[in-house]
């Protein structure tokens, strides 16, 4: 990271965020505290920044960080399909997007 730019695929932090959790057993706020001085290095490029960002703000709300990085990612789509019955009983899609995972509870 100190040598210069470097670019980071989404997929990636999804499987970061999930060994830390389940292998590393850290908490939440441990998580997102990483995630944002990992996002804030000058010199790391992320793959689809703003749905990552969108994505980690809605895990710091609750939501689970895989089902909310793949509900960010998936743009202007009218529907989202999950085998998830949780995040399948989301109503509004849009709405959780922009205002957080209150309705996800």
């Amino acid at each position: 990271m100190q040598s210069g730019a470097l670019w980071v695929c989404k997929t990636v932090l999804l499987e970061t965020e999930w060994v830390l959790r389940y292998t590393y057993e850290l908490r939440r706020e441990i998580v997102i505290a990483a995630f944002k001085k990992l996002l804030g290095l000058p010199t790391l490029q992320v793959e689809q920044r703003g749905s990552v960002l969108q994505a980690l703000a809605l895990y710091e709300r609750g939501m689970d960080f895989a089902d909310a990085l793949h509900l960010t990612s998936s743009g202007e789509a009218e529907r989202f399909a999950t085998f998830d019955r949780e995040l399948a009983g989301v109503k509004n899609r849009k709405a959780l997007s922009v205002c957080g995972a209150e309705d996800y509870r």
